[in-house]
Parts: structure tokens; C-alpha cells; sequence
């Protein structure tokens, strides 16, 4: 068989949009995936953001929905402000599952 690359399509990433009530339209939630995309990193470096255990760095506000973690759009901008602020003293949140010895 010649090389099957071009049966492998890059594509970009693409967020389906269905349809939102009003109501719901201000939160513009965000999944981990999308917000590793929009600050370049990894989802599992954002999964550690959402938990708080990257030191130095608040954990990044998120909403709940069983396993699932959702971030608002506001809230991910508000977060990358105060993290910019190198003056700032940012508190640690513990980590889970720590043990003191």
C-alpha cells in the first residue's frame, strides 16, 4: 500500500453550537479542551489549573456538572488579569490528597 496520509485530515478544532435560550446566553461556558486551547497548553495542565495545584497560580473558577468541569468565558478572562499581575500575592490553594508528615 502507497502511504495513506492523505486519508488522515488535520482538522482545526470546531465548536458545535446548538441552540442556547436567551436566558443561558451570558455564561458562554467552556469546556477544559477549549480552554487549553485558548491559553496553549495542555487539558491536563488546565484540569491541574481548575484543582489548584500549580503553585504560584489561583486555581481557575469552574462550574460542576458531575465529572465534568465547565468554565464561564468572564471568568477564564478575570482569572488571566489577575494572574498577570506579578505583584500580586496569589494564594495557594492545597492540594488534594496530601498528607503531612
Amino acid at each position: 500500500m502507497i502511504g495513506c496520509a492523505h486519508l488522515v485530515a488535520w482538522r482545526p478544532f470546531r465548536r458545535e453550537r446548538f441552540y442556547v435560550p436567551p436566558l443561558l446566553q451570558d455564561f458562554d461556558l467552556l469546556t477544559l479542551a477549549e480552554v487549553a486551547q485558548l491559553l496553549h497548553c495542555s487539558k491536563a495542565h488546565v484540569c491541574n489549573a481548575v484543582a489548584g495545584r500549580i503553585r504560584g497560580c489561583s486555581p481557575i473558577p469552574s462550574v460542576s456538572l458531575g465529572r465534568r468541569k465547565l468554565v464561564r468565558r468572564e471568568s477564564l478572562l478575570l482569572w488571566i488579569e489577575r494572574n498577570e499581575e506579578g505583584g500580586a500575592m496569589i494564594p495557594v490553594s492545597p492540594e488534594r490528597g496530601r498528607k503531612n508528615a
